[in-house]
């Protein structure tokens, strides 16, 4: 495993998408001290639970940078962490071009980071294009999802593709 002392950090994402879930993050103030969460735990029931491609899904369709931050840093976290969560993370994508109407999985990503001005967002973007990248099965894969980003930038125009180049 790659996060064996990662701790989940404070999240928030809109009470529509993750209800009660959430609740225990939502707190300011520091948690008390005692045994960390660990995240494997968060990480394996998002995987074995495919509601919450859903929900992932449906808070990326939001105005809210933050929290589509947060949601690209979370599919980040689960490309790295297994085979499964790198399914779950491209589910998610799948799962908003269906909601959205969109053509391409990656137009999100790609619109994004043609927009984006906050510096953190932008890295978050291409962390989680990194990922999505490096996770992939073979090297087959890998340069497939490449090509992928690239041609949706080219076929775009977008000046994402002068970044993912």
């Amino acid at each position: 495993m790659l996060y064996d002392d990662l701790s989940i950090g404070p999240i928030d994402l809109c009470d529509s998408v993750c209800g009660e879930f959430c609740e225990p993050f939502r707190s300011s103030q520091p948690p008390p001290p005692g045994p960390k969460m660990d995240a494997r735990i968060g990480l394996e029931y998002i995987i074995e639970n495919n509601d919450y491609v859903n929900k992932l899904g449906l808070a990326l369709d939001t105005n809210n940078v933050t929290v589509k931050k947060q949601i690209f840093e979370l599919l980040s976290t689960l490309c790295a962490f297994s085979a499964n969560g790198y399914k779950r993370a491209i589910e998610t994508l799948e799962h908003y071009k269906s909601i959205k109407g969109e053509r391409y999985r990656l137009h999100l990503v790609v619109s994004e980071l043609d927009k984006a001005t906050a510096i953190e967002y932008q890295i978050a973007l291409l962390a989680f294009v990194n990922c999505v990248i490096i996770s992939a099965g073979s090297l087959k894969d890998r340069i497939r999802m490449r090509n992928e980003f690239i041609g949706k930038c080219v076929f775009c125009g977008s000046r994402g593709s002068e970044i993912l180049m």
